[in-house]
């Protein structure tokens, strides 16, 4: 079974990607958040770049984080057109 949406842990262990816009409200608890995170630190890095960094950017906060990253982009791409 894919996407085994029984509990937190049972998606993570069944879990295929999603597309973006799937990814709606409500949102995983602080307490579930802590639990995807530590399981997340322990998957596989077949790329080999441990330290693994984990950013959250809170619901409130999410506008003003897409301006930052908006405006980084274009001040890397300025001219390149």
């Amino acid at each position: 079974m894919f996407n085994d949406l029984s509990s937190t842990l049972a998606l993570l262990r069944t879990r295929r990607s999603g597309r973006p816009r799937d990814l709606v409200e409500p949102g995983p608890s602080a307490s579930q958040l802590r639990c995807i995170l530590e399981i997340a630190a322990r998957t596989p890095d077949h790329g080999k770049l441990h330290p693994w960094r984990f950013v959250h950017i809170p619901g409130g906060r999410r506008e003003a984080f897409a301006a930052l990253l908006q405006d980084a982009y274009r001040a890397d791409n300025e001219g390149r057109q």
